[in-house]
């Protein structure tokens, strides 16, 4: 049986109000502190995230500054930056269990064909633990440099070609849920620019050195707590995640075809993106809510936040089936394909 329009907006009320009412008063906040003229909003959380600035900026409730939509992925921008040392560093730090050809398609975004004329047969099959067998992955990689970087060069171009214009403005900054800043910096060496970014969860807030360049990066609700720590906003987090999506797969990568058009190429879909419209009053019931709290002047708490958040994750257990199925979330940089953090979780 499908849930009601009512039952959606409830759900979105409850799960997702508090947690966007606290972000954006927030986000409002450092907007003004900072001097940002222009807000990315990282893919594919950041699709919501707009959406929703947007409706508040139209309202007047947070600063009027322009905004955009910004395609990234670990995975895709990994592919772009193949060749680069700093990018290897980055890619082989999560935990990964496969032979090194799954980690090249599943992490790094390569395609079969592309893994098959790189790497010799022992290679492909080489079983790979992450991060303990960093080490030896990037020895392969020196081997490979040219021919990574022969790979890299067209989706580069292709993504310079998209994205510089949106940091074009010196005011500008990311924004996303979290964690750990990791597209954040890529983003910073690849485009060769400090940047800043605003974050729900920053795992390592603060200052650090990208290459010759700085990436600063502030968390509304908590700064400097490690996953694993007990903090269940962040443990728990992949379920935030799950609904804070857009209706396309992972980007995997941008081409420019024969007429000079940018076209972009992404992953499968989940259930929620195959149900896109229940997703939509979910979070159109969370933002009439987070609306709501910035007009009456009304503060969320970082502590009302938590405290709500590990409550609704307690309960969760007792969802219908049709919520349930909407947590489903994609996780190919671990390689461990679809998964649903009330199996993880369980």
């Amino acid at each position: 049986m499908s849930l009601s329009k009512q039952q959606l907006q409830d759900f979105g009320v409850c799960f997702i109000g508090p947690v966007l009412a606290h972000y954006f008063r927030w986000l409002g906040e450092q907007v003004s502190q900072y001097g940002v003229d222009n807000l990315l909003f990282l893919a594919r959380e950041g699709y919501f995230l707009k959406q929703g600035y947007e409706r508040l900026r139209y309202q007047g409730l947070v600063p009027d500054i322009q905004t955009h939509y910004l395609l990234a992925s670990r995975t895709f921008l990994y592919r772009a930056m193949l060749d680069r040392p700093e990018c290897w560093e980055l890619a082989l730090q999560g935990a990964f269990s496969g032979n090194l050809k799954q980690l090249c398609e599943k992490r790094l975004g390569l395609m079969n064909s592309e893994v098959d004329s790189i790497f010799s047969p022992a290679q492909k099959a080489m079983e790979v633990v992450l991060p303990d067998d960093k080490e030896k992955v990037i020895r392969v990689f020196k081997e490979h440099v040219s021919r990574l970087a022969a790979c890299a060069q067209p989706t580069k171009d292709a993504y310079l070609r998209y994205s510089a214009p949106m940091l074009s403005s010196p005011g500008s900054a990311l924004v996303d849920l979290g964690y750990s800043g990791t597209i954040q910096k890529l983003i910073t060496l690849l485009h060769g620019t400090d940047t800043r970014g605003f974050y729900w969860i920053a795992t390592r807030a603060g200052e650090v050195e990208v290459g010759q360049c700085r990436a600063r990066m502030h968390g509304a609700l908590k700064e400097g707590v490690a996953l694993g720590q007990g903090y269940i906003p962040l443990d728990r987090s992949l379920f935030l995640e799950a609904v804070l999506t857009s209706p396309n797969g992972q980007l995997k990568n941008i081409s420019v075809n024969s007429s000079g058009k940018i076209q972009m190429t992404y992953g499968g879909l989940t259930h929620v993106q195959r149900h896109f419209h229940e997703l939509e009053v979910i979070m159109a019931g969370a933002m009439s809510y987070a609306e709501d709290m910035l007009r009456s002047d009304v503060v969320v708490t970082g502590q009302d936040v938590e405290n709500i958040y590990a409550a609704m994750i307690k309960s969760f257990s007792n969802l219908s089936a049709e919520l349930k199925k909407l947590f489903d979330i994609d996780d190919d940089n671990a390689g461990l394909g679809v998964i649903n953090p009330l199996t993880v979780f369980a």
